[in-house]
């Protein structure tokens, strides 16, 4: 399926639900799944309805101005441990039994 040749572009979207509330979009060249859609491949609306469209009622053409409105940044508290960044917030939480305590230094260190 050609990804930029010209035409109206956008992502392709999966819009089966899935486990979790984020849209699922065609990496590039249909090469799997992602939620991120800086790793989204960017499609033409006419190849994406002489293909998928009329086969894959499941998935739908989102133009690129869109998808692109609708993006929200996102920082996870993983990413932000892998840099060594840790709070305190753990020592000043409610902590009612030993393994709240447990679980809370295991996740802020």
């Amino acid at each position: 399926m050609s990804q930029t040749n010209g035409g109206d572009l956008g992502y392709i979207v999966d819009c089966r639900n899935g486990p979790s509330d984020y849209a699922f979009f065609w990496r590039p060249n249909g090469a799997s799944y992602t939620s991120d859609l800086r790793q989204a491949g960017l499609y033409t609306r006419e190849a994406y309805e002489a293909t998928l469209g009329p086969r894959c009622p499941q998935m739908a053409f989102v133009p690129k101005e869109v998808a692109e409105a609708l993006v929200r940044s996102m920082v996870r508290f993983e990413d932000l441990h892998e840099c060594g960044i840790r709070g305190e917030s753990w020592r000043r939480a409610d902590i009612k039994t030993e393994e709240q305590a447990e679980t809370l230094r295991a996740v802020f260190g």
